[in-house]
């Protein structure tokens, strides 16, 4: 879509394209406001939202700032945003998801809840998600270096993947405690702890796929990204 905008600068359709999204969000909102059991959800989630607008901002910058420094910054820069991030959001839905359930069957709504038994703990679902999280980042650098989109030494393969586990381990860490203090004080991790998460760990991504660079550059390892066909 932004694309498609792009190549429309200098036309009305960038314009259409906003009226068109506002008059869209316009709609929805009328409809939620008519529905009773949703209507409480539109004032609920704009602090995060905002919050999380703020922190990407600062991605982006970092971003801007590094993406032509070094070959292939921006080839790994998905890996080291969408790896982490979706894993940890995967784990704040499952705690989530956990605490509603316990809070449902105990009939208290908020506060500090104990695991059950049948349940897996929260130490279980962060090893499993950590050892299933690693191997994709492992494939995605295999991926670079069978289609040669990639040309680095092996070395900084396994250095840019060690860099990515600790962005996982760093992603589940603040998945785990920021689901459990929003929880703590009566907000909706679904609605509040998504949002900052996914920002975090952008930028976070980013600040670590920068250390990855300066730490190879010092060592003396050369990353070149190649052309693809």
């Amino acid at each position: 879509m932004s694309t498609l905008i792009i190549l429309g600068i200098g036309t009305p359709a960038p314009f259409v394209v906003i009226a068109v999204v506002i008059l869209f969000a316009t709609a929805c909102a009328s409809i939620v406001r008519k529905n009773e059991r949703v209507r409480p959800l539109l004032k609920d989630g704009w602090t995060p939202l905002l919050g999380a607008m703020v922190i990407s901002s600062a991605s982006g910058i970092v971003l801007d700032l590094f993406v032509t420094r070094y070959d292939g910054y921006a080839l790994l820069a998905v890996a080291f945003g969408g790896i982490p991030g979706g894993t940890g959001s995967i784990f704040v839905s499952r705690l989530s998801t956990g605490l509603h359930a316990m809070a449902s069957a105990i009939g208290n709504p908020a506060g500090t809840i104990t695991w059950g038994s049948h349940e897996p703990t929260p130490r279980v679902v962060f090893i499993v998600l950590l050892l299933v999280a690693a191997p994709v980042g492992l494939i995605y650098f295999i991926v670079l270096r069978l289609f040669s989109w990639l040309a680095a030494p092996f070395a900084f393969s396994m250095l840019a993947l060690f860099f990515l586990c600790i962005g996982i381990t760093i992603s589940l860490v603040v998945g785990f405690y920021l689901t459990n203090y929003l929880w703590a004080r009566g907000y909706d991790p679904d609605i509040y702890a998504l949002p900052i998460h996914s920002a975090i760990m952008d930028l976070s991504g980013q600040i670590l796929l920068v250390s990855c660079f300066e730490l190879a550059s010092a060592i003396g390892f050369h990353v070149q990204s190649l052309p693809k066909g």
